[in-house]
């Protein structure tokens, strides 16, 4: 619990009121004794009293069959700044953590409560009832957390204009399930309700057929231009050893360069006669004129064996749509007028969380495209499962505002190098099976460990 003297902006503040407060300030050791984040304070306030400490939460975090269902927030003590009765209030923001956002996680107002008033004067505290609010189901997972802001108002005579604010966030949160007694020794800091208890679950086993067009297992082989017979010939012995069905390949590398060997056709035709399906990999930068026109070669090259095209699409058009998103729009709707009506499948492959690159054109790409196909890697000792949920959690919140509903996912998977860790790998392959039904491999790459290979292998075609 701590006790605040008020406060008067001014020379002319009250000085023993000062002095208290200081003396206060003096005797707390460190921030965590105060179990309070202080955000901000202005104009003319009054005393007021906080309980937050292990001892005594003012937040209470209430939990139905293991899950979040309401916040129960305890009203501060709030006095009037001066001798006269005036109006006093509070009110309570809930900041949520958008865990599939950012790293670090960021917060967000989630919601805001009225304001709820009363009348106190300097002596005598204004008299308060708790607060709550209701967890909504979408936020009701593990990955979710909560904590509150209280906000406490002085207001002037009129009851209306406002002389002071004090806000804080609460550092501490009694942990309580419906129907028990509250335990207050259950009472745990910082102040982050998670959205529920229980652990996050995997999908079922089962799987989903592949997104129409596409194929269950592909792998990436980009850098091929030198290949010969002798070279495809072993690329395709890996890849029916990994029972792979689809081999996307790079015909266009950055800077608009054409990747194709001579003999693509030839090439081509040797994937298809071994049961793999080839897909044209294009790296489109700006969606230019010459881009296009590159694009447009390295489909004719393939004399009618392409099975579609995949376009890798990354920093370059997010950086068109950050400065002019409109050229932007523009531009991807000339190269589309162009090499669209040529293909009989189109997947657009880009960053894997939409709500981190704004300036990437989603919405249109997605409306274009039959799959997307997000470069979703391992990193920073990510779960496979947290990776995938993270990811369907950012499409899920950004394609209400797309032009279009959000098309079939295909996985993107890094499985090549040092340190793959062979089950989380497996965890991806099925998840991936199990919801969109398809997942890719980056890359077909000479140091791929043999584990790796055997691991693919194990599946199903």
């Amino acid at each position: 619990m701590k006790v605040f003297a008020r406060a008067r902006a001014g020379a002319r503040g009250n000085l023993r009121a000062v002095v208290a407060a200081a003396l206060l300030l003096a005797i707390v050791p460190s921030h965590a004794a105060l179990g309070y984040v202080a955000i901000s304070t202005s104009g003319r306030t009054g005393a007021w009293t906080v309980n937050d400490s292990a001892a005594q939460a003012s937040l209470r975090c209430i939990y139905q069959d293991q899950h979040l269902s309401r916040l129960v927030i305890s009203p501060p003590t709030i006095k009037a700044s001066t001798r006269r009765a005036r109006k006093v209030g509070w009110q309570f923001q809930v900041l949520r953590a958008k865990w599939w956002q950012t790293e670090p996680d960021q917060w967000y107002v989630a919601y805001t409560s009225d304001i709820a008033k009363a009348s106190a004067t300097r002596r005598r505290a204004a008299s308060f009832v708790p607060r709550e609010w209701t967890i909504p189901d979408a936020f009701r997972t593990a990955y979710d957390s909560f904590k509150v802001q209280v906000i406490m108002r002085w207001f002037a005579a009129d009851g209306t204009t406002q002389r002071g604010q004090t806000t804080i966030e609460l550092e501490y949160y009694g942990l309580e399930r419906a129907g028990e007694p509250f335990d207050p020794a259950s009472t745990f800091g910082p102040a982050h309700c998670a959205g529920s208890l229980r652990a996050p679950a995997a999908p079922s086993s089962g799987t989903t057929e592949p997104p129409a067009g596409f194929v269950r297992m592909s792998h990436w082989q980009p850098y091929w231009k030198g290949f010969s017979v002798e070279r495809v010939r072993s690329t395709i012995t890996e890849l029916v050893r990994m029972h792979q069905t689809g081999v996307v390949l790079t015909g266009m590398e950055s800077r608009n360069t054409y990747a194709l060997p001579p003999d693509v056709a030839r090439y081509l035709t040797m994937f298809r006669d071994a049961g793999i399906k080839p897909y044209l990999a294009l790296w489109v930068g700006k969606f230019t004129d010459a881009e296009t026109a590159t694009a447009l070669r390295a489909w004719e090259a393939g004399n009618g064996q392409w099975a579609g095209i995949v376009l890798d699409v990354e920093r370059g058009l997010e950086v068109l749509g950050e400065r002019d998103r409109a050229a932007a729009v523009r531009a991807v709707d000339r190269f589309m007028a162009r090499v669209d009506p040529v293909t009989p499948f189109l997947a657009y492959s880009t960053f894997a969380i939409p709500s981190d690159h704004p300036g990437m054109l989603y919405s249109e790409l997605n409306s274009y495209s039959d799959v997307f196909m997000p470069q979703l890697y391992f990193s920073l000792g990510r779960t496979a499962l947290r990776l995938l949920d993270r990811m369907q959690a950012s499409v899920d919140y950004e394609s209400s505002s797309w032009s279009e509903p959000p098309i079939p996912i295909v996985p993107i998977v890094n499985d090549w190098g040092d340190g793959v860790n062979l089950n989380e790998l497996r965890s991806y392959i099925e998840i991936s099976f199990s919801r969109y039904g398809a997942v890719s491999g980056w890359r077909l790459h000479p140091n791929m460990h043999e584990e790796v290979k055997d691991l693919w292998g194990s599946f199903a075609p």
